[in-house]
């Protein structure tokens, strides 16, 4: 759950000032035309023609961000993957991703699952997107050092932007994108390409959340063995999260963010289902009403970011002292703790970190370890939300 990561923008300004541009391929690297136009099997629905983005332009924006690393990129090709899949009544569903193959190497190194971090708009979904300012950029490269990649929109966004993104909400990031797998299996049938048996679940902010979830959820099934997950600065701990910023008397940057992630709960959960004077003090609450259905981070000039001045003190003291008994509850559920996952997990967290809190990975680490899970902690020391976000990305790209 994040804002744009400041890395991101600054592959923007590099892509900006360059001149290569994407193209689309030629016929021979097209997956045939009945991909593009039927219904291929039970999960793919149909590929798009694939774009191309070159070696060079991937070259020239990694080097300026990793000056001290040499990954030998190499040309990759991207499809807009349509998909079934079920929403979150478990109805049938078209989302959309997308998948990104590397052109040279005709035995895949193995496949990244990516999931995005936080999405303030539908144009900032990966199908929606190119290199510049979103995690495209990030599978881009993954892709371009031998992966099959692949990255959901999820709903809410794409295909599906009409309806809303259960933000932060724990089954939003397992059927989805185990679905989007799914559908790659069958777009590598189909163009006679082997399926990897390695599988790395990579996600930064919202995205490791998403991860962890997605991780837990793959080895409840059968189809695929995840080999390792690498999650940095994700929101697993949801109760004790919410009792830390509760506790807080300070100005908070994300409490737009923060308030966005409650109205979700507040809806989709009827043990819920509050008016906003339940949870704000006057103004704040009427303001918050009059905005409806929340899909972004809630301005700023809105709210007093002090959560005792923002917060009504009786909804304060039923989180700190668990008698808000159905919020915990759906804290609790929505949390990525109690589990024991059967492939390790490498956390990473900036130790400065003002959005995110590191006790989220700290209480993490604890809880999986408890349970018996194979799981690395690398503090990324000094670092905020935002300037941990490429020492992760780069971290991740050299381990793979």
């Amino acid at each position: 759950m994040a804002r744009i990561p400041f890395f991101l923008l600054v592959l923007f300004v590099i892509y900006s000032c360059s001149k290569a541009e994407t193209t689309v391929t030629p016929d021979a690297t097209s997956p045939p035309d009945e991909m593009q136009t039927e219904e291929v099997s039970s999960y793919l629905v149909t590929a798009e023609p694939a774009v191309s983005h070159t070696a060079a332009l991937l070259t020239s924006i990694l080097d300026l961000v990793a000056t001290d690393e040499d990954f030998n990129l190499q040309e990759i090709i991207r499809h807009k993957i349509i998909y079934n899949t079920l929403d979150s009544e478990n109805n049938p569903i078209e989302a959309s991703g997308v998948l990104f193959l590397p052109t040279e190497n005709t035995e895949l190194r193995g496949i990244v699952s990516l999931q995005h971090s936080t999405l303030q708009s539908d144009a900032m979904a990966p199908s929606n997107s190119s290199i510049g300012i979103n995690e495209y950029t990030v599978a881009a490269f993954f892709a371009a050092i031998g992966y099959l990649t692949v990255l959901s929109d999820h709903i809410g966004y794409g295909t599906t932007r009409e309806s809303r993104h259960a933000y932060e909400v724990k089954s939003a990031y397992t059927t989805v994108p185990y679905d989007l797998l799914l559908a790659s299996k069958d777009f590598l049938n189909e163009n006679e390409i082997d399926l990897p048996e390695s599988l790395y679940l990579v996600g930064y902010s919202n995205g490791a959340f998403a991860s962890l979830a997605l991780h837990q959820y793959i080895e409840s099934q059968n189809d695929f063995q995840v080999t390792t997950t690498f999650a940095g600065a994700g929101a697993y701990d949801k109760n004790r999260f919410a009792k830390d910023l509760l506790s807080q008397d300070q100005d908070l940057n994300f409490m737009g963010t923060y308030l966005w992630v409650l109205d979700v709960y507040n809806s989709i959960y009827p043990s819920l289902n509050r008016s906003w004077d339940t949870y704000l003090q006057e103004p704040y609450a009427t303001r918050l009403a009059a905005l409806g259905e929340i899909r972004a981070a809630v301005p700023d000039s809105i709210l007093d970011l002090n959560p005792q001045r923002l917060f009504q003190p009786s909804f304060v003291e039923g989180v700190l002292n668990d008698s808000d008994q159905a919020l915990i509850s759906i804290l609790d559920h929505n949390s990525v703790l109690d589990w024991s996952p059967v492939a390790p997990i490498t956390f990473y967290h900036g130790t400065e970190d003002d959005f995110v809190f590191p006790l989220n990975t700290e209480n993490a680490l604890e809880s999986l370890t408890q349970n018996g899970a194979d799981v690395t902690y690398i503090p990324l020391e000094g670092k905020g939300h935002s300037t941990a976000a490429l020492p992760f990305f780069l971290s991740v790209l050299k381990e793979l």
